[in-house]
């Protein structure tokens, strides 16, 4: 999903006054969208991503592990926007 993708690697040019999202924005927009059902999504996606610090831009290659994890996670097409809308406020 390249809105997903977008939301979590800017583009330099168009938005040279942000950075990328980081793991701990990731997690807090994915606790908001999904509420109870969170945790196991956090769970997993923490572990994909063991040694990423929490509050470090991901890079390109992080955030095509997120993308697909989403991606393949079962949410739903409204989960996988919302998730994405919050993303890009941020």
């Amino acid at each position: 999903m390249q809105k997903l993708r977008d939301a979590i690697v800017y583009n330099r040019t168009l938005h040279p006054e942000r950075t990328n999202a980081t793991l701990e924005r990731i997690l807090e927009v994915t606790e908001n969208v999904l509420q109870n059902r969170a945790e196991k999504h956090i769970e997993q996606l923490t572990s994909l991503l063991l040694n990423v610090p929490l509050r470090q831009p991901l890079n390109e290659v992080q955030a095509d592990i997120v993308v697909d994890f989403f991606t393949g996670s079962g949410l739903s097409r409204d989960e996988l926007q919302r998730i994405a809308e919050q993303l890009e406020y941020s």
